[in-house]
């Protein structure tokens, strides 16, 4: 049977395995490392994204029941007690490093098209990751669970998101959202959530000129002062 490219095999395409190895040799990650190397690594847990697994047996079982494409992924099989020595060996700042630098040269590539605003652009939202409470004792979010939140600022132009800052799973948007804002130039666009909803911030957007779009709470008492007229085409 000839061989047919997945899609994940054509995502990693975009990946230059040079700029892998060139980022982990700044850190050293793959030293002393006989198999199990950076690239590995990042496939596996691309994969694991990509399919929703969220156990490393879980993950290892599902790669390894695929051998005939590792191949062309350029990895081996894995096992579980390979994936956790390697999440707890390899340091975390390769991957952050290693995504700002794909960031860029994705933000290059991004296909051109037409954008009804001349201004920046940007949406503030945020998601949780759920974690393993018994590996993650100080992530607790609920009984049994246990989460860190990734509060995130989303360029509408290029669809990728500019900032990512992650807290613990019970903090709440307006924590994040300083962060968030502080380097918007004036002149720039924001839009969010009820979530957002606090004065004293949207006052200093105000203030720095920067425009922002939300929803009214359905218990915020209000006063309309004025109307503008509507416009229409």
């Amino acid at each position: 049977m000839g061989h047919v490219n997945t899609v994940f095999h054509q995502i990693l395409a975009e990946i230059p395995r040079a700029l892998v190895e060139k980022v982990s040799r700044s850190h050293r990650a793959d030293h002393y490392v006989k198999s199990f190397r950076t690239w590995d690594h990042l496939v596996a847990m691309l994969f694991a994204q990509a399919t929703g697994k969220d156990s490393l047996r879980d993950l290892a079982a599902a790669f390894n029941a695929i051998p005939h494409q590792l191949y062309h992924l350029g990895v081996g099989l894995i096992s579980r007690s390979t994936l956790a020595d390697a999440n707890t060996r390899r340091p975390s700042q390769l991957f952050e490093q290693l995504y700002l630098q794909l960031f860029t040269r994705f933000l290059a590539l991004r296909p051109q098209r037409k954008f009804k605003f001349k201004n920046p652009f940007f949406a503030f939202d945020s998601t949780f990751i759920e974690l393993c409470l018994a590996a993650f004792p100080w992530a607790k979010f609920r009984k049994r669970k246990g989460a860190i939140k990734l509060h995130f600022r989303l360029n509408q132009e290029s669809i990728l998101p500019s900032l990512l800052v992650v807290t613990h799973g019970k903090t709440h948007d307006l924590k994040a959202a300083p962060e968030l804002a502080k380097d918007l130039q004036p002149d720039s666009i924001v839009t969010f959530d009820k979530g957002y909803m606090d004065f004293n911030f949207l006052f200093s957007l105000e203030n720095r000129r920067i425009t922002f779009v939300t929803r009214v709470r359905a218990d915020q008492d209000y006063t309309v002062t004025g109307q503008q007229e509507v416009l229409t085409n």
